[in-house]
C-alpha cells in the first residue's frame, strides 16, 4: 500500500515533477508520470521482495524506464559492501558492462552512502540500458534500488537525487 503526497518543499530544479511516495517502512520521491507496475508484468526476484516498482508510461528508445526496489528482512550486511559486491559481480559475469560513477551521497538523513551509475546490454544487438542504484538499511531491513533507463544524459543528477532522497521510517 503506498499513500502519494504531492507535496514537495524542495525547490531545485531535480526535485521538479516529482511525488513521494510511501509505505510503512520507507518514502521516495518518483517522478509525477511514473505509474505502479502491476504485479503480473513484475519478474520474482531470486531473493527479497519488490518493495516498489515504478515505470514511466511513454517508451524511450523501446524501453520503459522504471524504478525497482527490492526488500529484504534480517539484514546484517551493509549498503557499502551491498554496493562493492554488485560491482564485482557485474564486473565478472556480465560482457557489456561499464562503470560510469561511483559516487559517495549523504541521504536525507545524514546517513552515507554510494550511489553507482553504469550501462550495460544483454547482447550486441541490443540497445545499451542504464542503471542507477543505491543501498540502504533501514532498522534490519536492506533495500536495493535500482533506476534503469536508455537515455544517454550528460547527467544522470536528477537520478541520483530521486535515490538521494530515499528515507527510512
Amino acid at each position: 500500500m503506498f499513500l502519494v503526497s504531492c507535496w514537495w518543499a524542495d525547490d531545485s530544479p531535480a526535485a521538479t515533477g516529482l511525488i513521494i511516495q510511501e509505505n510503512e517502512g520507507f518514502s521516495i520521491p518518483t517522478p509525477s508520470t511514473w505509474k505502479t507496475i502491476p504485479n503480473e508484468d513484475l519478474v520474482i526476484p531470486k531473493s527479497g521482495e519488490i518493495a516498489l516498482a515504478f515505470r514511466s508510461e511513454s517508451p524511450k528508445q523501446w524501453y520503459i524506464n522504471n524504478i525497482v526496489i527490492l526488500k529484504k528482512d534480517n539484514t546484517a550486511i551493509s549498503p557499502q559492501a551491498i554496493i562493492e559486491s554488485g560491482i564485482q559481480s557485474l564486473e565478472k559475469w556480465i560482457k557489456w558492462y561499464k562503470l560510469i560513477s561511483n559516487n559517495e551521497v549523504t541521504f536525507t538523513d545524514n546517513q552515507k552512502g554510494n550511489i553507482i551509475t553504469y550501462s550495460w546490454k544483454y547482447s550486441s544487438d541490443t540497445p545499451e540500458t542504464i542503471y542507477i542504484q543505491t543501498a540502504r538499511v533501514c532498522d534490519d531491513v536492506g533495500y536495493y534500488m535500482t533506476i534503469s533507463l536508455t537515455e544517454k544524459l550528460e547527467s544522470y543528477d536528477r537520478y541520483e537525487y530521486i535515490l538521494q532522497n530515499f528515507n527510512c521510517k
